[in-house]
């Protein structure tokens, strides 16, 4: 039983020695334990030893807890004393900045107006006049994701400028973050972080001025607007339109967004005024979706639903004489869209002389046109006016690590459709400030949503169809009629 516990201890002084690093000593103990001389080896000295061990080792722990202590104290008090630090002091930080990278952004804000620099240089690189974009900066002030407090470490970037970088990047097509980079003197993930705080921000004041009326005397106005820009079309509300954004689309993912055109693209179907604003927007769809599924899965034509009372509350009887009939409120649109009495649209191929046109029609094509063109104009100007969506967005699909394909698809996908949206907010923006489009950003929309018209209706659709198609003729009189009496007046 002794001879047990002797090994025992020996073990346990063997294992402590290795933790402390003396082998040599180690190994001279073990050996005394296990093969002790020839005048014997005491237990008690043993015990003593192994004593001797575990006071050394605490002794140790101490002063490493010690050390740690003081580390902890050094930190702090250098925390303690950049307290004490002007806050406009030069930081190690920012060292590696060259004064050449932030020589535009100094000569656009801080010495534009010694510089001689005008609103017709901010609309060439901005897009948009000084007094536009400061107006916007104050919008963006209440946002929560576009503030950043002062810290005793540094100041951060300036409002404005984190503001520039996004409005600079979204105006220009080919800009990349590695040329906001040389322009205002941040770098390519800081001015990356810039940009989607701005996007997310914009979106977030959508309801704002991406708004379609919902009272009488609102789509009066609307209604009012239509009817003398279009030289007399009578009732229309709305004008709907819809376009592809070309997107880089996964590889997995290619088929899902290619258009009729074998294109990677997201499509968008959205009301105008007369004014090419935008009343209303969907912006989900890939581009492989047919256009009448796109239509019936919009939240358009949810919210079209719900103003069919009050379209008919705004009805006119229109027609000839014996023949009026009762006609509301609609929304003019192109034949890829169903033709139903709150959705009225032009005949198949209107330009030229057909067999069989009367009058009539001839007169109803052209005032039906002149008031179709808002929606056309309102993606030209935004895709004119923001560069950024007249080619393919460059937003590039990424992985994180430890994200599945499909999360990041969703990630992607939605960051795309909120550039689109972004764009159309800033579009009503501008308009909305006075702040309107030159013709010469004006692109020409290659309809490439020009597809097959939707199926042939069935049951109670058939009915609204020849309903649809009664209006259409009763306003065709009506315009006729019109047309007649102002060429003899």
């Amino acid at each position: 039983m002794a001879n047990g516990e002797r090994r025992m201890n020996s073990l346990v002084a063997a294992l402590l020695l290795w933790a402390d690093g003396d082998t040599s000593e180690e190994q001279q103990f073990v050996d005394d334990v296990w093969d002790p001389p020839s005048h014997g080896l005491k237990r008690s000295r043993s015990l003593r030893r192994l004593e001797e061990l575990e006071d050394a080792l605490d002794e140790e722990e101490e002063e490493e807890a010690t050390r740690r202590r003081r580390r902890r104290w050094r930190l702090l008090l250098l925390l303690g004393m950049t307290s004490n630090v002007p806050r406009n002091a030069p930081t190690a930080w920012i060292k590696w900045l060259d004064p050449q990278w932030t020589s535009f952004w100094q000569m656009v804000w801080v010495h534009g107006d010694e510089r001689g620099w005008t609103d017709e240089d901010w609309h060439d690189n901005f897009r948009m006049s000084r007094g536009s974009f400061m107006l916007l900066c104050s919008q963006l002030k209440p946002c929560a994701i576009m503030n950043r407090a002062a810290t005793n470490m540094r100041q951060p970037i300036p409002f404005e400028k984190r503001v520039a970088v996004a409005v600079w990047r979204l105006a220009n097509r080919c800009c990349t973050f590695r040329q906001i980079r040389t322009q205002f003197g941040l770098g390519r993930k800081t001015a990356s972080q810039c940009f989607w705080e701005f996007v997310w921000a914009i979106c977030s004041l959508r309801d704002k001025y991406i708004r379609f009326p919902k009272t009488a005397p609102e789509l009066r106005q609307l209604i009012a607007e239509f009817k003398a820009r279009s030289g007399g079309y009578p009732l229309a509300v709305a004008a709907m339109d819809g376009s592809d954004f070309l997107v880089p689309a996964p590889a997995l993912y290619d088929r899902d967004y290619q258009n009729r055109k074998f294109n990677s693209s997201i499509k968008m179907l959205s009301m105008s005024d007369a004014r090419t604003r935008f009343l209303a927007c969907d912006v989900r769809e890939a581009g492989s979706v047919p256009d009448h599924d796109a239509w019936n899965r919009s939240s358009l034509k949810t919210g079209l639903e719900k103003l069919q009372g009050l379209l008919w509350e705004l009805a006119e009887e229109l027609g000839t004489a014996g023949q009026k009939q009762l006609v509301p409120a609609h929304i003019i649109n192109d034949h890829i869209f169903p033709h139903r009495p709150f959705t009225q649209q032009n005949f198949p191929n209107p330009t030229g002389r057909r067999p069989g046109e009367t009058e009539w029609m001839t007169v109803y094509s052209g005032c039906f046109d002149r008031a179709r063109i808002p929606a056309e104009n309102s993606y030209g100007y935004t895709k004119g006016r923001w560069r950024i969506c007249g080619g393919v967005l460059p937003v590039t699909p990424s992985r994180r690590s430890g994200e599945t394909s499909e999360a990041a698809h969703t990630r992607w996908h939605r960051r795309c459709c909120d550039v689109i949206l972004a764009c159309c907010i800033l579009h009503n923006f501008c308009i909305d400030t006075g702040d309107l489009p030159y013709k010469q950003w004006y692109v020409q929309e290659d309809h490439e949503l020009r597809g097959p018209p939707p199926p042939n209706p069935l049951g109670n659709q058939a009915d609204d169809l020849t309903l649809a198609r009664l209006h259409r003729q009763a306003i065709g009189d009506h315009l006729n009629g019109y047309h007649e009496d102002h060429m003899t007046h």
